[in-house]
């Protein structure tokens, strides 16, 4: 039996990484493989259920995530599966209960909170959703769409102090990102913090020079400069 184990974990480690470089047939193969072997294998499923989600096929990933809630109830990855295809359906009750269970089994799941957030926007509770993204950088400042829609939403809310904090963190980790680089430069030109934001605007046109409107920004930000003198 031990050598089936190790056997199971050696497909389970293939599986992910064939998954992880985007040959989701091949992954999603591996997976039935190991369900053969292992029938309660609840990680074999939520990798499935994972695959068929980037496949876009939500009915069979909903299927798989919820035979792995049943075998496993405390597996998080299950709850945070179903909840962002709740997300995707705006079936914000089922989101919220499914991200929340998710993080009773996993209090640091940072994709989660960042699911939470979605839930709150589209329940037009955007301070709560502010909350929720914070949350969601705090544990892992490379959380992409958590610092994407906290961005959107600083603009909504003219709110600039945290977004600032959370992108200058992104940009430390990330620094060759442009798009938040230019994000951190609005940021900065709102904040009037000019030197800042012009220094990341040639940063950015150094590598770039076709990026448009880093230039019309630019030239923005230097009049303002001119003005404050």
């Amino acid at each position: 039996n031990g050598e089936t184990v190790s056997q199971i974990d050696q497909l389970m480690l293939e599986a992910s990484e064939v998954a992880d470089s985007g040959d989701l047939e091949i992954a999603l193969k591996l997976y039935d493989e190991i369900v053969r072997m292992s029938p309660g294998n609840a990680k074999a499923l939520v990798g499935k259920g994972d695959c068929y989600m980037k496949l876009q096929l939500p009915d069979n990933a909903e299927t798989c995530f919820d035979q792995a809630c049943l075998i496993e109830p405390d597996f998080s990855k299950s709850w945070l599966g179903l909840g962002l295809l709740a997300l995707h359906k705006t079936d914000n009750k089922k989101a919220d209960i499914c991200f929340n269970k998710c993080l009773e089994n996993d209090s640091d799941n940072d994709r989660a909170y960042c699911g939470l957030g979605m839930v709150r926007i589209n329940r037009n509770d955007l301070d709560g959703a502010v909350d929720y993204f914070c949350k969601s950088l705090d544990l892992n400042p490379e959380n992409l769409s958590a610092c994407k829609l906290l961005l959107e939403l600083s603009y909504k809310l003219e709110q600039f102090g945290e977004i600032d904090i959370y992108l200058n963190k992104f940009i430390e980790l990330h620094p060759a990102n442009l798009n938040m680089r230019f994000g951190l430069a609005g940021i900065q030109y709102k904040r009037g913090k000019l030197e800042d934001s012009l220094n990341n605007l040639e940063y950015i046109l150094a590598l770039d020079p076709e990026h448009d409107s880093a230039r019309e920004m630019l030239d923005s930000v230097r009049s303002d400069v001119v003005l404050s003198k």
